[in-house]
């Protein structure tokens, strides 16, 4: 939230336009969608006001369903440097790795040494700063938001976009009792 971001790519290659929009959107964590025939970005940000309220009286087939994968202990992540390093030509590929909460390289400082790892290569990221940002970001996304609930509404009661904040009354999962 209100932290710059930098897109830095070369696009050198035969690619789509929408690929291309989605790869932009991508890296700044937001995604493309079409909205009224248009094309137009949803950022991953707080959404404050409410756009629509489903309830069992306009939608139906609530579901959700929970994660429990295993979360790494940290991310290897590859980004392109525009610093050189001894010798080396500026904008090369680097590696960083960034550690979940309570591990680090070798277990000092009351925190647990980290054995497993997972990958991210980050697009259009020349930025060691951006690189770190944007991996805790991916694993906060991970850890914080493992529920996805799914319900079906037909056309004619659909109001919200990809992205809007939205209520949910519903008895299945106890909230909003009191509906009439």
């Amino acid at each position: 939230a209100g932290v710059a971001r930098n897109l830095d790519a070369v696009v050198d290659y035969t690619t789509t336009t929408r690929k291309l929009l989605g790869d932009i959107a991508g890296a700044s964590r937001a995604a493309v969608n079409l909205k009224d025939g248009k094309y137009s970005i949803d950022q991953d940000i707080r959404r404050t006001q409410v756009v629509q309220h489903f309830s069992p009286r306009n939608s139906h087939s609530f579901s959700g369903a929970k994660s429990f994968t295993k979360l790494p202990h940290g991310l290897r992540v590859h980004f392109v440097n525009p610093e050189p390093k001894q010798g080396t030509p500026s904008y090369q590929r680097d590696e960083m790795i960034v550690y979940a909460d309570g591990y680090n390289a070798d277990g000092s400082d009351s925190k647990v040494e980290a054995t497993e790892f997972a990958e991210l290569s980050l697009w259009g990221v020349a930025d060691a700063e951006q690189a770190y940002r944007d991996a805790r970001y991916h694993m906060k996304s991970a850890q914080l938001r493992p529920e996805m609930f799914s319900i079906v509404a037909d056309v004619e009661n659909i109001v919200c976009n990809r992205g809007d904040l939205v209520r949910i009354s519903h008895d299945v999962i106890g909230v909003g009792y009191g509906a009439a």
